[in-house]
């Protein structure tokens, strides 16, 4: 057993006490965490958008801040501002919730662009820049940002910009019947009891490193590159999207089919992998044609139709 796979299988064993059910998710989850990306979850209320975050930090033993976006919230609101000491007779930096490992941006889309572009620096380049100083976020910071698909009275929608720096959009979707049973059987504990018996994981930071190491070993073919490569440039063909998917979106793609590979036990990537990853790393960069947007579900036909346009490597 790989590291990865090994510290994902202790991660999961923690995790599934707290929440039942998207084993899929749990995956992708973790492997985007390994490859160094935000994730971006989405999902009805209820679906554990929240305390999936909050375990994953407590079984990592990694610091977590969550931020709850309003549209009053301001950028200092995160980033944190200076304040005068009285005492020193000069302006002291008092850091916001973003200086921490996991930031929950919960209902991201609530707050208005310029807070949400308050998020831009930290999630591209690991720092802020307040008052014309530059101040370097912790070394594991990540981004998590939960929105609620359904409701948009009240939201403002994230600019494509902002979208591009989540290696992955996740749906968090409904329990099947039997996980949903499970969910309503144990009402004995709340989730903040639940949270308090999750096991960190010993020396976590010592073990993510090392699994990282391990990905930056999983091998690609040659075949399976130019496979991804033909996906991203076929997205740009497709007629129900004004805008496909850029040369970011594959080096994405190429990082989390590296680690999910990983986490799941294979060695190398297979074109599997990059077909079941393509749906949470490509469709939340295109911008869809007005006709399209208004059918019912617009993205599933559209993935087909860019699966079915690129001959899969033999």
């Amino acid at each position: 057993m790989n590291p990865a796979e090994n510290l994902f299988r202790q991660i999961r064993s923690e995790i599934d006490s707290v929440i039942i059910g998207n084993d899929q998710a749990k995956a992708v989850i973790v492997s985007a965490v390994l490859a160094g990306g935000n994730i971006l979850l989405e999902g009805v209320p209820g679906v554990a958008k929240t305390l999936i975050a909050r375990s994953l930090a407590r079984v990592l033993g990694l610091g977590f801040s969550r931020i709850q976006f309003t549209p009053d919230l301001m950028p200092s609101d995160i980033t944190g501002t200076s304040v005068f000491n009285q005492a020193k007779g000069e302006f002291e930096f008092v850091p916001g919730p973003i200086f921490s490992d996991f930031v929950l941006a919960d209902e991201i889309n609530r707050a208005p662009a310029k807070t949400q572009a308050a998020l831009l620096e930290a999630m591209e380049e690991k720092q802020v820049t307040i008052d014309n100083r530059t101040y370097k976020l912790r070394p594991a910071f990540m981004v998590f940002a939960t929105q609620n698909p359904l409701d948009f009275e009240g939201t403002y929608s994230l600019p494509e910009a902002q979208l591009d720096r989540f290696m992955v959009r996740i749906q968090m979707s409904y329990p099947t019947a039997d996980e949903e049973l499970s969910i309503l059987s144990d009402l004995s504990c709340k989730p903040a009891q639940l949270l308090e018996s999750v096991t960190p994981v010993e020396n976590a930071m010592g073990v993510i490193e090392t699994a990282q190491e391990f990905i930056h070993e999983i091998v690609i073919d040659e075949k399976v590159m130019l496979y991804i490569r033909d996906i991203i440039r076929a997205s740009r063909e497709l007629d129900d999207l004004v805008l496909g998917n850029s040369p970011r979106s594959g080096q994405m793609l190429v990082r989390m089919a590296k680690a999910y590979a990983a986490v799941t036990g294979c060695g190398f990537v297979t074109p599997d992998h990059v077909r079941e990853l393509a749906p949470a790393v490509l469709p939340h960069r295109w911008v869809l044609r007005p006709e399209a947007e208004m059918k019912q579900d617009p993205l599933s036909p559209i993935i087909a139709a860019l699966f079915d346009s690129v001959k899969v490597p033999a």
